[in-house]
């Protein structure tokens, strides 16, 4: 007898990827068949406490898998930023527009071309002068 599996997409009939909180939930649960430590369903306390460990170490490997794929992006938006232009060789940016991640934003109305100038000439104002 065959039967058809539940985890079919409504669209297409193929199969939904697991996800990666699920692969890392299995991923224990074998780890723990392997190493003997798995549950026998008897002890409650003991089946709560190693299904919380099951649940953190798969939270844990989601949490890793998406700071994996923020930095990716984030080369690969770098990577972009660079072919287009936007960044030259030495890591400076051709824009020398005020960047509010990158200077301060007292710096922001100085006068300058980039953040190095715009940095100096507030360290330089004359701030009694310009109160007076």
């Amino acid at each position: 007898m065959v039967m058809e599996d539940d985890e079919h997409d409504d669209e297409g009939g193929a199969e939904e990827e697991p996800s990666v909180f699920e692969q890392a939930a299995d991923e224990f649960t074998e780890m723990a068949i392997e190493d003997g430590t798995l549950p026998d369903g008897d002890d409650i306390e003991e089946n709560i406490e190693w299904t919380t460990a099951q649940m953190e170490y798969a939270h844990e490997e989601e949490q890793i898998q998406e700071d994996i794929a923020a930095e990716e992006a984030r080369f690969d938006d770098m990577e972009r930023a660079e072919a287009e232009g936007w960044i030259e060789e030495d890591g400076e940016s051709s824009d020398d527009g005020f960047d509010p991640d990158e200077e301060n934003w007292e710096a922001e109305d100085m006068p300058g071309d980039n953040a190095d100038e715009r940095e100096e000439a507030f360290d330089n104002h004359d701030w009694d002068a310009a109160d007076g």
